[in-house]
């Protein structure tokens, strides 16, 4: 079955990150992929990035699918400041560019 991506929204906080480990731990158990669409994505703080990085890393050693639609460079830099590299989460999957 075909999955909607999940579709991030402008910001990934402590404020909305429950409702988004939810959605994802939801299509994680009903499907053996997983799309991400984190195009609107321009601000994250470290609950966001520990979730981005565990997810994939996650995905990774279950080898589960994940394609990611990647976000703004703003958030590339906002994950350096936080002394990661965005490779670190999104490299280690599929990933497809918004166009």
């Amino acid at each position: 079955m075909t999955q909607s991506p999940i579709r991030l929204a402008s910001e990934l906080t402590i404020r909305n990150i429950q409702q988004v480990h939810h959605d994802i731990v939801e299509q994680l158990a009903n499907s053996d992929a997983l799309h991400v669409d984190a195009s609107q994505l321009s601000r994250i703080d470290t609950a966001g990035a520990q979730l981005l990085y565990f997810l994939s890393h996650y995905c990774q050693s279950h080898h589960q699918n994940i394609q990611w639609t990647r976000p703004a460079t703003e958030v590339d830099q906002i994950l350096a400041e936080l002394g990661l590299d965005a490779t670190q989460i999104f490299a280690l999957a599929q990933e497809t560019k918004q166009e």
